[in-house]
């Protein structure tokens, strides 16, 4: 009676599920104790059955957190304590003398969980528990079988009817809400890099190559920037790696500060970054860039001595794809490290863009 759902996971998280089920397992199974206890009354039950149930409501739900807590296999734990549950529902049933309404109730809970936690094959098992927990009670106790159903019995099993519904509605909806938020946090690390909270170069690969598709269609202005940290090798050998994540914690800082909101901003790989602008013309991207390296080595700031070398590539109509838009940026990136580093250098437009820009003579 009572018990909830769970799938299978890794100890810690199944050990906190358990302890998630705690509550709902108590509710549930006074809930059920309810109409259980009510046919007792009706049916003179005997003093061991009245007995049993106080100890397996009291009880188990204590016992049963403390048994998966333990268990080096929390969810084999939490199995096991539903196939206890549906083979003392066997023996309530029995001892019920399969009143209708209880018995149907109590079933379709326990079924419920066991399809909840293992689908059909837990289903079945559970099946197999309540015939065995039906047959102990029959072997002991005898069988008896009157189905009626009295008013007495019928309000005593409206309770269950109605909460039990409702807390698994209510449990549902949480783990619904978990699972949402668990869904966007993951989401959230599959699209940004881990140490400076930027977009990762799939998704900005993926920004570059939808901005080249709508400008290669509509035309337009737009520009790549590549930054890379200088000397960031000797940086790190300097003053170890845990400053060296701190200076890539510093560019990310300053790129998000800088540039624009609907700019694309990502850690390209290692100490190499990428910006898309939008809707920016070459003169306009070579100056973002000046003013990006000249806040990143700020005299006054904490990393004062970090400099950065930029590559800018406007965008222009001879490109054949967002890649070789990329490389062009590239290409100007090193073009800027050739010339001494800490400085920004434009990408020189294709021998296409070139030729439409150059007048012609008769």
């Amino acid at each position: 009676m009572g018990r909830l759902r769970m799938t299978r996971r890794p100890r810690r998280t199944s050990a906190g599920q358990a302890r998630h089920n705690y509550v709902p397992r108590v509710v549930g199974l006074a809930l059920g104790a309810i109409c259980v206890a009510a046919v007792f009354h009706e049916r003179g039950a005997d003093p061991l059955a009245w007995a049993l149930l106080g100890v397996y409501v009291i009880a188990w739900p204590h016992l049963a957190l403390l048994h998966a807590m333990r268990s080096q296999d929390p969810y084999r734990a939490e199995v096991r304590n539903l196939m206890l549950d549906s083979l003392l529902g066997g023996l309530w049933i029995v001892l019920m003398q399969f009143s209708l309404l209880p018995c149907v109730v109590l079933a379709s809970m326990l079924s419920m969980d066991n399809i909840g936690v293992g689908g059909w094959r837990l289903f079945v098992r559970g099946l197999a528990a309540m015939l065995v927990g039906g047959g102990v009670a029959a072997l002991v106790a005898g069988v008896t079988v009157n189905p009626a159903v009295s008013t007495f019995v019928l309000q005593a099993s409206l309770p269950v009817l109605v909460g039990y519904p409702l807390m698994v509605g209510l449990v549902t909806h949480d783990l619904a809400r978990r699972l949402a938020r668990q869904r966007r946090e993951f989401e959230r690390l599959s699209r940004t890099d881990s140490l400076s909270g930027l977009y990762n170069r799939l998704l900005w690969d993926e920004g570059v190559a939808a901005e080249f598709a709508q400008l290669q269609r509509h035309g337009g202005q737009a520009a790549l920037l590549l930054l890379d940290i200088d000397r960031f090798k000797d940086y790190n050998d300097t003053w170890g790696h845990l400053e060296g994540d701190e200076a890539i914690r510093h560019v990310a800082r300053v790129l998000r500060a800088e540039c624009r909101r609907e700019d694309r901003i990502a850690r390209y790989g290692g100490e190499e970054f990428g910006v898309l602008l939008p809707e920016i013309d070459a003169e306009r991207a070579f100056a973002a860039a000046e003013r990006l390296r000249a806040r990143i080595g700020r005299a006054d700031s904490d990393f004062a001595g970090l400099t950065v070398s930029i590559g800018v590539a406007p965008w222009d109509a001879g490109l054949v794809d967002g890649e070789e838009w990329v490389l062009r940026a590239d290409k100007a990136l090193y073009a800027a490290k050739r010339a001494g580093r800490n400085c920004c250098v434009v990408a020189e437009p294709t021998a296409e863009s070139a030729s439409r820009s150059t007048p012609t003579t008769a």
